[in-house]
Order: structure tokens, then sequence, then C-alpha cells
């Protein structure tokens, strides 16, 4: 890290057709920021609408527009602002998130000083509007390395690309943003950096995420998150080979059962068959639809504190 109180920090948002819908807002975001040393990497995958002039209409010497000379694919646009990026750390900010306008800053200041692997907040899930659906606060701050890997397998983790603030170098060194589909592709990076590097946890909400119709993890398939879930469990199994036993048995059934909720949210009733087949399958048939749905009417009828299914 640079000697001085204000690491560079470089904040990416690879985009793509949505100058007239949410880039406006996220990009408004990363300029408010209230921290001096920024750059700020705007990676255009081949826009037809008009991003490339409303980008080279501002003139802010943080930001850089980068447009891609062919398509490419969505994991490759946002790999783009990582290799580009010259800052001490690294926040990818895709194109419909926001950030508050002191994020970076409460991130850098919780590092005091110390140079380490990444910073959590806690983040919002917002909808279109902008509305708040739900405020979750991050609550690793005390976790062990083994506690967050199963609040990851559970789904309580608050793990997004927009609360997580890593340090440029070292996740460069990982690999970056990689899975098998590019569907876990952010938690994937979370857990190799937690396992390795520091961590600073910070329980206040400072970024949005955007629930709506058009959002790039709506468009994998069930085969998709199936593969990148078992990339979970082998990764897992990897960083903390003392426990391999318990991702490989209760772990594997977790991922299990949270692709057949999956099913449930996107499926019409004959599709999901179909789906929860795949699922099944996939997984080795070691967890069934039928358990799963037991589970799932015994959940309904247990007291919150006691129902264990997270669907």
């Amino acid at each position: 890290m640079r000697e001085n109180k204000f690491p560079r920090v470089t904040i990416g948002i690879p985009t793509f057709n949505r100058a007239s819908t949410f880039l406006k807002q996220s990009l408004g975001s990363a300029l408010a920021q209230d921290y001096p040393n920024l750059e700020i990497i705007v990676s255009d995958n081949q826009s037809e609408d008009e991003t490339e002039s409303y980008l080279r209409g501002i003139v802010d010497s943080r930001l850089r527009y980068l447009r891609q000379e062919k398509a490419v694919e969505p994991h490759e646009n946002a790999d783009t602002c990582l290799q580009e990026a010259t800052g001490d750390y690294f926040l990818l900010l895709h194109d419909d998130d926001l950030i508050d306008e002191d994020f970076v800053s409460v991130c850098v200041g919780s590092m005091e000083g110390r140079e380490v692997g990444l910073v959590h907040t806690g983040a919002r899930q917002i909808d279109q509007d902008g509305k708040i659906l739900v405020s979750r606060t991050n609550p690793h701050g005390e976790s062990s390395d083994f506690e967050f890997f199963v609040a990851v397998l559970e789904g309580w983790a608050v793990t997004f690309f927009c609360n997580t603030l890593y340090h440029t170098e070292r996740l460069r060194s990982l690999g970056g943003f990689r899975s098998k589909s590019h569907a876990y592709q952010d938690v994937l990076a979370n857990l190799r950096m937690v396992r390795r590097y520091e961590r600073v946890e910070i329980e206040e909400p400072k970024a949005s995420y955007r629930i709506h119709d058009s959002k790039l993890g709506s468009s994998f398939s069930i085969e998709s998150w199936c593969r990148d879930s078992l990339a979970m469990i082998d990764l897992m199994s990897e960083l903390m080979p003392e426990k391999e036993d318990y991702f490989r048995t209760e772990g594997k059934r977790i991922m299990c059962r949270k692709n057949y909720g999956k099913n449930l949210r996107r499926f019409g009733f004959f599709r999901q068959l179909h789906a929860h087949w795949t699922v099944y399958r996939k997984f080795g048939f070691t967890y069934s639809p039928f358990e799963f749905f037991a589970e799932l009417a015994l959940r309904r009828v247990l007291p919150p504190r006691m129902n264990r299914v997270r669907a």
C-alpha cells in the first residue's frame, strides 16, 4: 500500500445499455464519494444506446471511460475493470447498484493503516425504483472463518460485489472473479480472500443491491447455479480440509436445498419438475425433492427459532 492515509481506490463499473435506466445513478453514487484519492473506471461492453456520448460528456479527472472493441461476456467486461485498475483497493460496482457517499472513506478508515484482504459492509436490497426492500447489517464482525463459510452456505452471509472492497493485487493474484458458470464468482472470490488474508467487517449497511427483472443473475440456468454450488463445496473443502466432511455432507444438502428453492421462485409447476430432477441429479441423488418439500412443510409449523430450513 502507498504510505499515506488515503490509499488509491478504484471503483470499476461494467456497463451495457443502461444509460437511460440505472447507470447514471450508479455512476453518480461513485462520483459522490467523499474520499479524496479515487479512480472510477467504466467499461462499456459495446452499448448501443447513448452510453458512450453520456460518459464522454462527463468532465471529471477521476473518471476513465473504456469501450470494448467487440462485445464480450459480462464477466469479461467486469474483469477489464479489475485488470485496468491502478488503485491499491478495488470495488466492483455493477451499473444497477449503489454505494453511500461515505462507503470508501468508511472502508479505508476501518483498516487503520493496515493492509487487509477485503472489507465488507452491511447492504440493502432495493427495487428498480430504489425503494428499500431489506436492510441487512453485516453479522460477521466476530465470526471465525468456518462460521463465515457456514453463513455463506446457509444464505445469510452479506457478500455482494457492491459491499465488498478488495485489495487489488491480492484479488488479482487469486484469479479475480472466476467460477465455472459465473453464478457465484463473487462468493468464491470472497472465500479465497477470507481464508488467506485479514478481513474487516463493518456492521452498518453502506451499499445497495438492486433487484429487477433484467438483473444478470436471473438469466443463469439452474445447471449454472448447480455447477457453481458444487464448485463452492469443492473450494471450501480445499481451503478448510479439516472441515471437509461437513462441507461434503451437510454443506452439500444445504446447497441442494437452496437450488430447489430457486426453482420455486423462477418456474411454473411443470418446469419445476424438470428443474428439481436436474438439481437432484447434479447433486448425486443425495437429497431428494421429497425430503425438501417435507422439510418445507415442517418449516411452516415450527416456531421461527426452531426453523433451520432455508429455501
